[in-house]
């Protein structure tokens, strides 16, 4: 019943991509956006100017928190399109409860 409750609130589809590295004919590596999957629900949220202050380290950039279900794969460094805007996943981190991915979100 929890999950059915707060699948209800996530608002949102987006899409996710995922980081791939290849290496070029120098032998460089070319950090390039893999298109990974679509349709997970979330919920986008403003982050404020006092969460902003909260935060530890160099988090300028964040404008959302994104709310997931819990069984959501996520990676920092992914990118979710929604929108139009693609939000760069900074940090991801669970609820205490086991419900809840909670994800910080950057607009790129």
């Amino acid at each position: 019943m929890v999950d059915s409750h707060y699948e209800s609130l996530l608002n949102r589809t987006v899409s996710r991509y995922t980081q791939s590295v290849s290496s070029n004919a120098l032998g460089e590596d070319i950090v390039t956006m893999t298109y990974s999957v679509s349709g997970i629900k979330c919920r986008l949220v403003p982050i404020t100017a006092e969460q902003l202050k909260e935060l530890p380290g160099e988090f300028e950039d964040i404008k959302f928190t994104g709310y997931f279900l819990s069984s959501q794969t996520l990676t920092t460094d992914d990118e979710l399109h929604y929108g139009g805007n693609i939000y760069r996943v900074r940090e991801v981190y669970d609820d205490s409860g086991g419900y809840v991915r909670k994800a910080l979100l950057g607009i790129k």
